[in-house]
């Protein structure tokens, strides 16, 4: 993937470069900004690489993104296994919607929850569970509160995704 798309996509790509880098941390993510330097100049802050294997590890890394079009296949597990669990929910398809939406949806999370930041959302991954745990973290809720907070975040949004549905 040129450098210059993948810096577009940066947000979307947060999760995989987290992936194959465990030891970056969410600052390192927000620093890169999906340019190819920076990308290599934490690699061996991190890693301890000499700057071309960086520069080899950043663009190899780039070149498998274009050849599986920019989705790791934990994340394509990940989100075909949501999308079975919602279907098994027996929700008519509206939660597996809220999930396949997931991060269309952020900015009405972030908006509702300006202390979510891209990272925390892309932890929960379309979670409820995970979203709840974030809830609590960032704004100190007991367990039930940030889960009846969700419920009433995830109702809101079926109702939307239907009312969307049904009209197209």
């Amino acid at each position: 993937m040129e450098w210059d798309v993948l810096a577009g996509r940066w947000k979307q790509l947060k999760g995989a470069a987290k992936e194959k880098w465990g030891e970056l941390t969410d600052d390192d993510l927000l620093e890169i900004e999906g340019a190819r330097d920076k990308l290599a100049g934490k690699l061996q802050q991190r890693y301890g690489y000499a700057k071309a294997e960086a520069e080899k590890q950043a663009d190899d890394w780039s070149a498998r993104l274009a050849d599986d079009g920019g989705v790791t296949s934990d994340e394509a597990r990940d989100a075909a296994a949501a999308r079975q669990a919602a279907r098994a929910s027996g929700d008519s398809g509206v939660l597996s919607e809220v999930v396949e939406g997931w991060r269309d949806m952020a900015g009405s999370l972030k908006e509702k929850w300006g202390a979510l930041t891209d990272a925390d959302l892309d932890e929960a991954e379309g979670r409820a569970d995970r979203l709840a745990a974030k809830l609590q973290e960032k704004y100190g809720y007991a367990k039930e509160e940030a889960e009846r907070q969700v419920e009433a975040w995830t109702d809101q949004a079926r109702r939307a995704l239907k009312s969307r549905r049904d009209a197209g």
